[in-house]
């Protein structure tokens, strides 16, 4: 089995994002001020419907609103794979051009569209899964030794969810983009004996950048970060999460610019590495 380079491809992660930032942002900021912008309107809507579902007793509102963040969801994808396929071309070699604006949406794209969608599929099935197989546990175990049982099905169930996703996930949008056909399949193949290998390429790379957005959104909002009491039983709960999301709303323009701000950071060091480990990989497509 073939092994990914993981030294060479953290060097491209940072030396492509950087050196081609400015072509980056022209070829995402479109989509990504859309997905800005729509996010903002949506988690708007969805907060203030919820949060009157719960004070007023008007459950249509909350349904409602969680149908429209659903729509909104798969709009949003669309615009992501739009917006990951331009950078893939980019750090693959199939793009020479840098637009000041950029906004396509073709066949190549609706089929990062769906391995994305595909993907997501998959990770529901495999959750669903997981639950069910943890109430099989506690089921057969009973209640003296349910909260040990439950516990270890947990942690194998959410190891075998990280490692597939992982697997599916890592080279399936450079895959994609090469070979003009949905890449899961792709990605789940080449990446046989690497999995620890790509973790060390997404902590070099894409930690400590989430570190940093997770310390400007800490001074975005202050004491708001921490979280608000719950009350007792269901509805307290449920009230508790309604004054957060209210909370949250008050920040809501200030995460959405830096979400829009660090995004062709995020774009450029997660695709990027995997283009480089692609390449490595299947080398009679190209060369980087």
């Amino acid at each position: 089995m073939s092994k990914i380079p993981v030294v060479q491809s953290i060097r491209f992660a940072y030396t492509f994002t950087f050196a081609h930032l400015g072509a980056i942002i022209g070829l995402i900021w479109i989509p990504m001020l859309i997905v800005s912008v729509g996010s903002f309107f949506a988690f708007s809507y969805y907060t203030s419907s919820f949060a009157a579902a719960l004070s007023q007793g008007a459950p249509e509102a909350a349904g409602q609103a969680a149908a429209l963040m659903s729509g909104w969801s798969v709009i949003a994808l669309v615009l992501y794979a739009m917006m990951y396929t331009a950078v893939a071309e980019l750090a693959l070699g199939l793009r020479k051009d840098a637009p000041l604006l950029h906004f396509a949406l073709g066949k190549r794209e609706m089929r990062v569209f769906g391995g994305i969608a595909a993907l997501l599929a998959i990770l529901i099935g495999f959750f669903l899964a997981y639950l069910a197989v943890v109430a099989i546990v506690a089921g057969l175990v009973g209640a003296s030794g349910a909260a040990a049982a439950i516990g270890a099905a947990a942690i194998v169930g959410y190891l075998a969810i990280i490692f597939v996703l992982v697997r599916l996930s890592f080279l399936m949008i450079p895959a994609t983009v090469a070979e003009d056909k949905v890449g899961l399949g792709r990605s789940w193949t080449l990446t046989n004996g690497n999995f620890w290998r790509i973790v060390a390429i997404g902590i070099c790379t894409l930690l400590p950048l989430f570190l940093l957005i997770l310390i400007a959104e800490a001074a975005i909002l202050g004491p708001d970060a921490m979280p608000l009491p719950a009350g007792n039983g269901i509805t307290g709960q449920m009230q508790a999460a309604a004054q957060q999301m209210s909370v949250m709303n008050v920040h809501l323009p200030a995460l959405m610019g830096l979400s829009f701000v660090v995004s062709p950071l995020i774009a450029g060091l997660t695709i990027a590495p995997a283009c480089y480990a692609y390449r490595a990989l299947v080398p009679a497509k190209g060369s980087i």
